[in-house]
């Protein structure tokens, strides 16, 4: 017997492409899109649902966050444990003087598909997301991120799990009717087609961190 026969077989985990997850949700939100002009998914953070305690939950994974969080919302409809943080920090947005005190930290239970998962994240008010995936998730869990798909890959309790983006029409989906934004341009090229038109003018919205109570915060971001 060589060397080469003598050496054990290594198990190779098995590969698994975890989808978003589906089913009652903490927040629905209607979404109105313009029509995408190249891949949609090359300026797409990271979207994707997971759930916990039986809820779906909205997740983003952005590798430019320092920081794991968790959302205010999402820690008090679900009921979860809070603890102190070890070293409280301070959290600036755009100006001087508007800043949030992050003092308490939570884990999370989560799962998308077969991928299990509990993470210890900061507590922070966030409307955009219940759960944010940052630097320290993807380097604990060696997970690697595929530009083109927009995917990331990661191996757990011995299996290879494949994270895939919500779809463009997981959004569209949602926003209810076929109803599109348009620019002027395409505006006034509709009208000489003669048909007939229904359409709102819509200003710039206003981002406001619906979640928080502190009165100090920019009323628009």
């Amino acid at each position: 017997m060589n060397v080469a026969e003598a050496k054990e077989e290594i198990p190779q985990p098995e590969a698994k492409e975890e989808p978003p997850e589906d089913g009652e949700s903490l927040l629905l939100r209607r979404v109105l899109l313009e029509g995408a002009k190249e891949p949609v998914q090359r300026r797409t953070l990271f979207r994707t649902v997971c759930k916990s305690k039986g809820k779906c939950c909205k997740l983003v994974i952005d590798s430019g966050s320092t920081d794991n969080l968790v959302s205010i919302e999402m820690v008090d409809k679900l009921k979860l444990e809070r603890t102190v943080h070890p070293t409280p920090y301070k959290v600036s947005w755009l100006q001087k003087g508007h800043q949030i005190f992050v003092t308490e930290q939570c884990k999370v239970d989560f799962q998308i598909g077969t991928y299990q998962d509990v993470i210890l994240c900061d507590i922070m008010p966030m409307d955009v997301c219940h759960i944010l995936l940052g630097r320290p998730w993807q380097f604990d869990r060696n997970a690697i991120h595929d530009g083109r798909r927009n995917t990331y890959t990661l191996e757990k309790d011995g299996n290879k799990h494949t994270l895939l983006p919500l779809k463009v029409e997981a959004d569209k989906e949602a926003a209810g009717n076929s109803v599109t934004l348009m620019n002027e341009k395409i505006l006034l090229q509709e009208d000489e087609k003669g048909k007939e038109m229904h359409f709102a003018s819509v200003g710039k919205p206003k981002v406001i961190l619906t979640s928080t109570n502190l009165e100090d915060l920019p009323e628009e971001i």
